[in-house]
């Protein structure tokens, strides 16, 4: 009897692209995110990110282990996926991996690095014997743009370039080991996301087992002020900063984005992705001296976004030493009865000692030590 294999839903796609909405979707599919995801952050993600805290920062090590970082250009080349194996990097993501997904049927797992990074993670879920099937965000570059401008100040012109980084080898490398499932307009993923998921539960084939689940997600995750902004793809024609690749590409993917086309993505994009691969390679080689100049900077972002993590985890753990607190203060509340009691039981004593003509001398004992 064959075995089957266990699964993973890979969500690909830029940051600010509506990857934390699609992921918490697939909670609704019966899909497991695991047990540590990095807390939301008020500003930054309201409603969650809905990333491992342990690939995250397994991620961040990769990326300083190759001396990259998010905002780096240029693709991962073969050279650097050998050396992380060298470097034992391999073992720690699969080891990673097998304890995340033991005893879980079908896994979810999101970070906008991992699309940087796939050719390194896709040879981890070979190792881990996994079926992959991936998910591509799509949003309007524009809006993706004006969203890392408030968050990060960046300007349009490298927002767009990192935009077709993380897009197109998303979707190369996904194509090349036929692991495309579905390109997800993220506008008209909030408007209907009732359809979408259940068009992706029959795509994936999964089910909504619980409806109530269903509903609680469109009326409590999905509101429509997280979508801050949306544009069309004639603003995007008409950005002077916007250059044809980026254009030909977004035009292009949102049309395939709609469900209907979600099985004939893989045919449409044959004779199309090889191209924009090569243009775009030509193009990052002329804007390898951006990477040399950002580098500091993309430094600094990822200690921003390692504080970020730290700030999720602290809160996780807030939220579950505030249980231990609660227990403590209980027990405090308690002993303050009892010293309360204490102190009733020394003062009668006391009262007893004067009266039988004994003095009691109190002594008070200063001391330099700092309070714990």
């Amino acid at each position: 009897m064959a075995t089957v294999k266990k699964r993973l839903i890979l969500v690909l796609g830029m940051h600010r692209s509506g990857t934390s909405s699609l992921t918490r979707g697939l909670q609704v599919l019966g899909v497991s995110l695991g047990d540590n995801l990095m807390a939301p952050i008020a500003g930054i993600n309201d409603k969650g990110f809905w990333e491992d805290n342990d690939v995250v920062e397994l991620n961040e090590n990769l990326l300083h282990a190759l001396g990259r970082t998010w905002l780096t250009l240029h693709e991962i080349s073969e050279t650097e996926v050998a050396l992380l194996h060298r470097e034992g990097f391999m073992d720690r993501a699969v080891e990673l991996i097998e304890n995340k997904t033991e005893n879980i049927p079908v896994f979810g797992l999101k970070d906008p690095r991992i699309s940087r990074l796939l050719p390194f993670w896709l040879d981890v879920f070979t190792r881990c014997d996994l079926r992959v099937d991936c998910l591509l965000a799509l949003r309007n570059p524009i809006s993706v743009a004006d969203s890392l401008a408030r968050r990060d100040g960046f300007l349009r012109e490298r927002s767009y370039q990192l935009w077709l980084a993380h897009t197109l080898e998303g979707l190369w490398h996904s194509l090349q080991v036929d692991s495309l499932r579905a390109i997800i307009d993220y506008d008209h993923y909030l408007e209907t996301p009732k359809d979408y998921l259940q068009t992706l539960a029959s795509t994936l084939s999964l089910s909504i087992g619980d409806e109530r689940a269903l509903d609680e997600y469109v009326s409590d995750f999905i509101d429509p002020d997280l979508r801050h902004s949306k544009h069309t793809v004639d603003e995007l024609k008409r950005d002077e900063t916007c250059t044809p690749l980026v254009l030909e590409v977004y035009e292009h993917l949102v049309e395939l984005a709609q469900p209907a086309k979600w099985t004939s993505a893989k045919n449409a994009l044959a004779h199309k992705i090889e191209s924009w691969v090569q243009v775009w390679d030509r193009e990052s080689k002329n804007l390898e001296w951006i990477d040399k100049e950002i580098t500091g900077q993309g430094r600094s972002q990822t200690s921003q976004g390692r504080s970020r993590t730290s700030q999720g985890r602290s809160r996780t753990s807030q939220g579950r030493s505030r249980t231990s607190q609660g227990r403590s203060r209980t027990s405090q509340g308690r002993s303050r009865t009892s010293q309360g009691r204490s102190r009733t039981s020394q003062g009668r004593s006391r009262t007893s000692q004067g009266r039988t003509g004994r003095s009691v001398q109190l002594q008070i004992v200063a001391s330099d030590k700092p309070i714990a």
